[in-house]
Parts: C-alpha cells; sequence; structure tokens
C-alpha cells in the first residue's frame, strides 16, 4: 500500500487529502473520510456518504477522478456519474 497527498493544481501538498494506492484499488480520503474508491480490476467507481461534504471537499475529489481517469472532471460529471450509475466502462455505486 502507498499513501501519498493530493497535489494541488499549482503543484503542492494538500494538507489532509490523501491518495491511497493498494494494488488495482486507489482511494481518495479527505482528513479520515474516504470519499471514492476506482477499483480497475472490477471496473468500480465507488463514492462514499461524505464525497460531497463540502465545497472544498468537492474540488478535491474531482481533482483527484480528473487525475486518474485523465479527463476533466466536475460536480456535474459527477452528479451525471452518480444517478446513471455508469462512467464508461465502470459501474458507479453510491456507497
Amino acid at each position: 500500500m502507498v499513501v501519498s497527498q493530493l497535489i494541488n493544481k499549482q503543484g503542492k501538498a494538500v494538507k489532509n487529502q490523501f491518495i491511497i494506492v493498494n494494488g488495482d484499488v486507489t482511494t481518495f480520503q479527505s482528513y479520515d473520510s474516504k470519499i471514492v474508491e476506482i477499483n480497475r480490476k472490477e471496473n468500480t467507481i465507488v463514492f462514499y456518504p461524505d464525497y460531497n461534504f463540502s465545497v472544498t471537499t468537492s474540488k478535491h475529489r474531482n481533482k483527484f477522478l480528473s487525475d486518474i481517469l485523465d479527463v476533466n472532471i466536475d460536480t456535474k460529471t459527477v452528479d451525471k456519474m452518480i444517478s446513471d450509475g455508469t462512467y464508461n466502462s465502470f459501474t458507479v455505486i453510491l456507497a
């Protein structure tokens, strides 16, 4: 398992915002709360209850998703992912 801090657009580490890589699973955690988890083996994206906790959490979540999925992700896209239950080849789950 590898834990690193989220890097912002200015290239600086963001305090209390973590990326956890454990095999095929990459998780974004804010403070002590899981926000979103991507499992590439199972092709799932799981959003946890605090995924939309605050504007700042959403900003960091969107940055994480954009970096991992290599496309620009905004809150409108996240809302659509959740309502559709899919995103590209991923099954999207709201835990």
